[in-house]
């Protein structure tokens, strides 16, 4: 007779029991007997076996429990680590960010102050040269003045003198002419026609003398314009030459 355990059960335990018939020559034949303590033992056998498979079932289920329990408690140390490393990334990459942005904010603020300073120097030295343009144009513009009026001193003079001078050539040229016509009364034609020649004579020479006189007189004029203009001139030049200056 032959037994076996169920196969559709997975990982079950698998035996063969072979009960041999009894011998015809036997003086016992328990038959009965033999049969029921073989089917006791078999089934005893079959209950141990299926214990021994539940038991091999529990500890391998046991065994994957705890060997999924230490996978999962290590992923999740893992996935702990990973956390607390990308935290940590994080807020390193945060830190060196406020540094920099930081750093870049002092940079800026120092390069908006040296900007301020340089502004400042520069508008400083543009009121100085401001100031000293000023000066020196007023200085040129007294100087202007006062050369101007020492030419007009000059000229007024110069012309009160030729006046003067004119008026005594006068007053002689009358004067002579009065004594020649009391001294000469008996050769009056022709002291008249020599004096009258000599007056002619000296009234074109004073003619000549006063209108180069006149012309000298408007040269001076015409010089102590262009003086004033070139003086003129000048100042605007250096004017123009300080400001490109003061802008460098």
């Amino acid at each position: 007779m032959d037994t076996s355990s169920n196969p559709s059960t997975p990982r079950a335990v698998a035996f063969d029991v072979t009960i041999k018939d009894a011998e015809k020559s036997s003086p016992f034949k328990p038959i009965e007997n033999k049969k029921a303590v073989s089917e006791t033992s078999i089934k005893m056998k079959q209950e141990l076996a299926e214990e021994r498979r539940l038991s091999l079932k529990s500890q391998k289920q046991e065994a994957a429990a705890t060997e999924f329990k230490r996978a999962q408690e290590k992923a999740q140390r893992q996935q702990e680590e990973t956390e607390n490393k990308k935290k940590r990334l994080e807020e390193e990459l945060v830190a060196d960010l406020e540094a920099k942005e930081m750093n870049r904010q002092l940079l800026l603020e120092e390069k908006r102050k040296k900007i301020r300073e340089r502004l400042e120097n520069h508008s400083k030295n543009f009121e100085e040269m401001n100031r000293m343009l000023e000066s020196a144009r007023k200085q040129l513009s007294e100087r202007i003045t006062e050369e101007l009026e020492l030419a007009e001193d000059r000229r007024n003079k110069q012309l009160s003198g030729l006046l003067e001078r004119i008026k005594e050539h006068d007053s002689k040229i009358m004067e002579a002419k009065k004594s020649v016509e009391e001294a000469n009364a008996a050769h009056a034609e022709e002291i008249e026609e020599k004096q009258m020649e000599r007056l002619e004579t000296s009234f074109r020479n004073r003619q000549e003398q006063t209108n180069q006189l006149l012309e000298r007189l408007k040269e001076h004029a015409i010089h102590v314009q262009t003086v004033r203009k070139n003086k003129k001139e000048s100042s605007d030049k250096q004017e123009q030459d300080v400001i490109p200056q003061c802008n460098n």
